[in-house]
């Protein structure tokens, strides 16, 4: 088997065939084109909207043709192989998603919401994080500030750019890179992801909920992962929406620690990479099987 991570590998696929008859695969991390086509839909700069609309027609086009090359697509989530599917990949198609080592991922459960503190993390040059933050920090965080008394937001993320470590203010603190993402993670109660582009399953939602906290994140943040409102995380789309989530958390009112556990008991059930992995080879041993008749 050659698998290819990410579609933009696929302009292999010719030169593989000359050499080989092995099965070749696609991982697809995300659908690109619809990860485009909500960041322009979500752009409020008319040429910016008008550039990525632009662009977005030479990608669609590409991952059209590319992914019916392969002999197998795997996806992240059902909902992206639903999407190739519309866009016309009628070859064979999986969805598996990431897989974790709960053992990797320790969970005390603490700190408690005592803590008035939020963290972000995620790679900030990659637009859609870009974008979310930004939006919480002008939209969401002036409702927070004022009602939840000595609430932090502890920003973190790889390729920080300047203008975003200049959105550091009162209680706005902005890390940029840094060494342990798992550590940053733990040390405050809530993880925010308000993402409102992108396709796949957001990696850092998948670590916040292994790790034991409470996720408050977008329907697209929590796409591709079978949870329920308020019973494994939070899922909010408006200011308004994303602000009351918050301040729930921290109002006391509501009993966090079994929405805590459920989260993390949820990538235990559904995450495990040993279950995935076997499910994944034994199709590709059907495929195998089948080129070597």
């Amino acid at each position: 088997v050659v698998q290819l991570e990410t579609i933009y590998l696929a302009h292999y696929i010719s030169t593989i065939r000359k050499h080989s008859s092995s099965v070749v695969s696609i991982r697809a991390h995300n659908v690109e084109q619809v990860i485009w086509e909500r960041v322009a839909g979500n752009s409020k700069f008319f040429l910016k909207k008008w550039y990525l609309k632009n662009q977005n027609k030479f990608l669609k086009e590409f991952e059209k043709n590319k992914v019916n090359e392969c002999d197998l697509l795997v996806t992240i989530t059902e909902e992206d192989l639903s999407a190739f599917r519309a866009m016309g990949f009628q070859n064979n198609g999986i969805a598996i998603p990431v897989g974790f080592n709960a053992s990797e991922y320790e969970t005390d459960f603490t700190p408690s919401v005592e803590k008035r503190s939020i963290a972000f993390i995620g790679a900030l040059d990659w637009m859609p994080n870009q974008d979310g933050i930004v939006w919480f920090i002008q939209e969401v965080w002036p409702l927070l500030s004022e009602e939840v008394p000595n609430l932090e937001l502890h920003v973190a993320g790889k390729n920080t750019p300047g203008w975003i470590k200049q959105l550091s203010s009162k209680n706005i603190f902005i890390h940029g890179e840094i060494p342990d993402a798992k550590s940053f993670i733990r040390s405050h109660p809530v993880l925010i992801a308000p993402l409102f582009s992108g396709s796949g399953i957001k990696i850092k939602v998948l670590e916040g909920l292994a790790l034991g906290r409470v996720v408050v994140t977008t329907p697209i943040g929590a796409e591709g992962i079978k949870a329920k409102q308020k019973k494994e995380l939070f899922i909010a789309e408006t200011v308004a929406g994303f602000a009351d989530s918050i301040k729930e958390c921290f109002s006391g009112k509501l009993e966090l620690l079994p929405i805590r556990k459920a989260g993390r008991e949820l990538i235990r059930k559904e995450f495990d990479a040993n279950y995935l992995a076997v499910r994944l080879k034994k199709l590709y041993n059907q495929l195998i099987n089948e080129k070597n008749k």
